[in-house]
């Protein structure tokens, strides 16, 4: 196949029979697209198949196929300069869509709903591009784990998960856009750098961090119940004009700082102190929040009074 003239395949309807994958390439470097097929009832647990699996394979294009009630939906090895489009993954036993040592791959517009997690980078997936999915009521919504840096996510909605968006050892990636609603963590971000998170939207959710304190780029265009997502880190001196309509407040390596007369509900954390020394919090309202009013990590000499801090799960 060319570019101009891939193979195809398209309109089958394939059941796996619960042995292997409905559909495989391996091992391919020509053009080709699957279209329009529906595969369902790929092999289980512990040899789980797929749906449709691409083992070492680029230039390859899925798109618009049906990939439901599988172990994985679409599954990608060793995979480079794919384009995964406009598929529906939803209702499948661990994955809808995983990727795993796949860089440079495009994944977007597809349905990735009620699994375990919705999207799935695995180990060394660099230079993808996830956008414009849907990945909803699963455990995790889209999932970076392991040494997944450079990746552009935007766009997506991520509802109705335990996770939303969460990135794990995986540094240099972009959150920008996507809306994750009704998580118990909206995004959620552990021991990874350099993270650039703008332009989210958040409802009774927010952001946690898990060692991933500093070395970000958080802006105010993140929306908490609709409010700003304030974050500061190495600063002093902060005041109530640092902290406007505050929808939630994270503090990292801050001193000398008045977090005060703030209503931050229905977030994760509410206010959260992280090497934080020297702060005062008083008057804040913090209730409803999926984890902690007020939250303090190696944080020492604060002053936290007045506040009212009720129905937080912790």
């Amino acid at each position: 196949g060319t570019y101009s003239n891939p193979y195809i395949i398209e309109d089958l309807v394939i059941d796996g029979g619960g042995s292997g994958s409905c559909i495989m390439i391996e091992n391919s470097d020509v053009y080709f697209r699957i279209e329009n097929c529906s595969v369902y009832n790929s092999g289980g647990y512990p040899n789980a198949g797929a749906g449709i699996q691409l083992n070492n394979v680029t230039k390859g294009k899925l798109v618009i196929n049906n990939c439901t009630s599988n172990s994985y939906g679409i599954s990608l090895y060793y995979c480079i300069n794919n384009t995964i489009s406009g598929n529906t993954v939803d209702n499948n036993n661990l994955n809808g869509i995983y990727l795993d040592f796949s860089d440079s791959n495009d994944i977007s517009g597809n349905s990735a709903d009620n699994t375990h997690n919705g999207i799935y980078l695995d180990s060394q997936c660099d230079n993808n591009n996830i956008s414009g999915n849907s990945a909803d009521n699963n455990y995790n919504g889209i999932f970076l784990f392991d040494n997944c840096d450079n990746n552009i996510i935007s766009g997506n909605t991520a509802n109705y998960n335990s996770y939303g968006i969460y990135l794990e050892d995986s540094d240099d990636n972009t959150v920008s856009g996507n809306t994750a609603n009704y998580n118990t963590y909206g995004i959620y971000l552990e021991d990874s750098k350099n993270t650039t998170i703008s332009g989210n939207i958040m409802n009774e959710c927010g952001l946690y961090f898990r060692r991933s304190f500093e070395e970000q780029n958080i802006d105010t265009t993140n929306l908490v119940n609709g409010k700003p997502l304030y974050y500061y880190s190495n600063d002093v001196n902060l005041g109530p004009a640092n902290f406007i309509n505050a929808g939630q407040v994270i503090l990292v390596n801050c001193s000398d700082s008045l977090i005060s007369n703030l209503n931050v509900s229905y977030s994760s954390n509410g206010i959260s102190l992280y090497y934080c020394i020297n702060n005062t919090i008083s008057g804040n309202t913090v209730d409803n929040n999926n984890l902690n009013g007020i939250y303090l990590d190696f944080s020492d000499n604060n002053i936290i009074s007045g506040n009212i801090a009720s129905n937080n799960a912790d």
